[in-house]
């Protein structure tokens, strides 16, 4: 086929075949293509396709067959692949897919589409480029914002990109980048993901403990994030302008077997605020700002051997002009009423990843891991002077009358290794693994009482030693199953436990079913407090390791179906998930003003539980309109001292729609968000106390049972426009320009309710905000 090439080279028993699979153009890894063999003249090919892995390396085992033999290979975006062998080759197969210009890229079915999140796992949710750019950008692309179009994935308010995983606890989940936990993984309080769009090759939302996540280890899945190689063509650059942002990439290759790719991003909506704020146009400039940046390099050993370094660094501020401590300097008024704040974090990230050949036809993939997240903060305001005495709005500013209200500092590590060796024998798959992580987390902080965080001091540390097993095997009749056991031992607490998961499926030609179900377990813990009014507004997280046992765990069962008819894909999933033995800060506590951050030793154990039905289809196509959408009911409950609640965070109901037409003009894309109203607890009425210290007395409002309200229902519509335009700087490239709107009918969404003695307040959701920026690539 024009533009493809099939390399041989390293010797290769007959009964194996080992190979990747590349871009033609860029010869950058293409994550799960869909590599077939089969006996030229045989009507039934007899060995079942295979998925390469997210380095494009596959592993077939062709048992006695003969020659000739006939190899497809199948991606999205990229024209099918085809070619004959006399026999099986003494060596290892590098083929290399041509892409198909986009004008032509709808006429091609198989191997799965571009931009179609379910046509690449039975298990995940799968975000790649195309998705990223459909989906209307909120300051910029976001990774993990994209993953709110998975039935799976709940977020908590419009101020949090990270969400919730079929009714999971936050430390449950963890945000994976190449491998690595990545702490906190947003910026401006959970705003926006850390994660720049243009390193990410592709994303996952594995909703369950089980299947593709059973080496993570988690209680509710995970958020996986995949980075890009370089490219190995030539060197490239491509980035993005923003009215908030920037990001430039640069990728190309390093002699003849390595590559290279940096990326970084910087907001400046310091600078952009500040200077609306000397033209007049607004009151105060915001002093905040964030910048990442992220790196790999890899490089080819020959085969399907090869070597990637990749790193990640963010830091992010907010910090307000310091009161001068100068007797001879009067501060302003309104810096001594607005206070001052300091506030500084920043996270890291570093994955060494080897990948080599084992024996005739396995795999071994090994990893050494670091992630760590920092932060400190300080904040100062005005005090009361004395027990009656006046405010320091109503004294003289020069009187120094202002109290600290915040100080501390904290961080959080995980570190470890990892490897596994999988291999192909026959129809079967088997995989065997080990890993060693140490879990670190400490924090102290010292607060006002009636602030948003309480004042403590933890430091705790434990390590965790996991073996895992898998096997996966076709049985007769179309129908197939796989499961796997795990042993983590958790030093420190002296727990061992045992997990694993179990799945039974049928497949049809164009349809499958599946029943499944996983046990796991974590010694993870939050401070945070998720039933906390500020936690739907500040997405901050420090994990503790739990202090003893017994460990958190996590039970769940889910069945299955999916189905295609031509370009529809739809999957329906029933889960029910069970969870215990988690740590949670008392549920009395009034929402809203107790802390978002916590003592995790004061916090309760509890329980959890989840059920629902999960809908997502797709109708994707590279012209005209293609649409994705979700619908989620759900039920989820936490129980404390024998009492079950709702939280704060969960929707019974779900349904999320995104709808793209391309065509000459470029491409506009809608998204529609419809959400039943998230939990609160109602106000009754007031009682009227008698007072101690004087004749009148106060009143109080009297609430009913908690979080038995409901919020109203949440409405919102984003829409983009972007388009692409063909440009002969620098040698020829691609500038792209977009203009998307945030909640068009500015629909007011709200995400809490605030009594008040004149009748009501609402806590806002996002309102309308337009954005506007240009992508370029050369």
């Amino acid at each position: 086929m024009t533009g493809s090439t099939l390399l041989a080279t390293v010797a290769l028993p007959q009964a194996a075949l080992v190979g990747e699979v590349r871009d033609s153009i860029t010869l950058e890894p293409v994550a799960f293509a869909e590599v077939t063999v089969a006996h030229a003249e045989a009507a039934d090919p007899g060995i079942p396709s295979v998925r390469a892995d997210r380095h494009g390396a596959f592993v077939l085992r062709a048992g006695p067959l003969e020659g000739p033999y006939r190899v497809v290979a199948r991606a999205l975006g990229y024209a099918v692949w085809e070619q004959v062998l006399e026999s099986m080759p003494n060596g290892a197969l590098t083929v290399l897919l041509s892409p198909i210009p986009s004008d032509l890229e709808a006429l091609v079915v198989g191997g799965g589409r571009a931009g179609d999140p379910l046509s690449l796992s039975r298990d995940a949710f799968v975000i790649d480029s195309h998705v990223m750019e459909t989906m209307p950008p909120v300051l910029e692309s976001d990774v993990l914002r994209v993953a709110l179009i998975s039935p799976s994935a709940s977020p908590p308010s419009d101020y949090l990109s990270v969400p919730f995983i079929r009714g999971g606890t936050a430390e449950g989940t963890p945000v994976l980048l190449d491998g690595v936990r990545l702490f906190n993984a947003f910026h401006a309080g959970g705003f926006v993901s850390a994660i720049n769009p243009e390193a990410v090759d592709h994303a996952r939302v594995l909703p369950s403990s089980g299947g593709e996540a059973f080496g993570v280890g988690s209680l509710s899945g995970a958020f996986d994030i995949a980075t890009r190689d370089g490219a190995r063509d030539r060197t490239r650059t491509s980035g993005a302008l923003g009215i908030g942002s920037a990001r430039l990439t640069v990728e190309g290759p390093v002699g003849q077997s390595t590559s290279f790719l940096a990326s970084g991003r910087r907001t400046w909506i310091d600078r952009v605020t500040q200077a609306a704020e000397l033209a007049g146009l607004i009151e105060e400039h915001i002093p905040y700002f964030f910048r990442d940046l992220h790196g790999k390099v890899t490089s080819d050993l020959g085969g399907v051997r090869r070597l990637s370094v990749s790193g990640y660094l963010s830091t992010e501020s907010f910090s307000t002009p310091r009161i001068s401590s100068s007797r001879d300097t009067v501060p302003d008024r309104d810096t001594v009423r607005r206070g001052n704040w300091d506030m500084h974090g920043g996270g890291s990230a570093l994955s060494v990843h080897y990948r080599d050949r084992v024996g005739d036809g396995g795999i071994l993939d090994a990893r050494l891991m670091r992630g760590r997240f920092a932060s400190d903060l300080y904040s100062r305001a005005r005090a009361s002077v004395g027990f009656d005495g006046p405010p320091v709005d109503d004294a003289d500013p020069a009187d120094g009358r202002y109290d600290t209200l915040v100080n501390g500092s904290g961080s959080m590590i995980s570190e470890g290794a990892e490897a596994e060796v999988s291999w192909r024998e026959g129809r079967s798959r088997f995989a065997v693994g080990a890993r060693a992580e140490r879990l670190h987390g400490d924090l102290d902080l010292a607060a006002d009482e009636h602030w948003l965080v309480q004042t403590f001091s933890v430091r705790r540390s434990l390590w965790r030693i996991a073996a895992h097993a898998q096997a996966e095997s076709p049985l007769a009749g179309g129908f197939g199953a796989r499961g796997g056991a795990r042993v983590d031992r958790f030093t420190g607490l002296g727990a061992t436990t045992l997990g694993g998961f179990a799945e039974l499926a049928y497949r049809a030609p164009s349809w499958g079913a599946r029943v499944a179900g996983a046990r796991s377990h974590q010694a993870l813990a939050s401070t945070r407090d998720e039933e906390a009014l500020m936690a739907s507004y500040l997405a901050y997280d420090f994990l503790v390791p739990v202090g003893g046992g017994p460990v958190p765990a996590n039970t769940e069962v889910t069945v299955g179906w999916d189905g295609e008819l031509g370009p529809l894909r739809l999957r329906v999933d029933s889960y029910w998930r069970w969870l215990e033995n988690l740590r949670m800060p008392h549920y009395g506590a009034r929402v809203l003003d107790r802390p978002v951050l916590g003592d995790p030793g004061l916090w309760e154990l509890a329980e959890g539980s989840a059920r629902g039905i999960e809908t997502s289809w797709s109708w994707v196509r590279e012209r005209g309109l293609s649409v994705l959408g979700s619908y989620r009911w759900a039920v989820v409950t936490r129980t404390q001292e024998g009492i079950a609640y709702t939280p704060r965070f969960h929707r019974d109901h779900e349904l999320e729609m995104l709808a793209a037409y391309r065509g000459v003009l470029g491409s506009v894309s809608a998204q529609l968000s419809f959400r039943s109203g998230q939990p609160q607890t109602p106000w009754l009425g007031d009682v009227w106390l008698p007072g101690y210290r004087d004749s009148f007395g106060h009143a109080a409002r009297v609430g009913g049972w908690y979080n038995s309200g409901r919020l109203r229902h949440y409405a919102r519509v984003d829409v983009s426009w972007r388009r692409e335009w063909r440009v002969g700087w620098f040698g020829g490239g691609e500038l792209t320009p977009y203009v998307s709107v945030a909640n068009l009918f500015d629909t007011p969404n709200v995400v809490a309710w605030l009594p008040t003695w004149d009748g009501e307040e609402w806590s806002a959701q996002i309102p309308l905000v337009p954005f506007a920026g240009v992508e370029f690539r050369f």
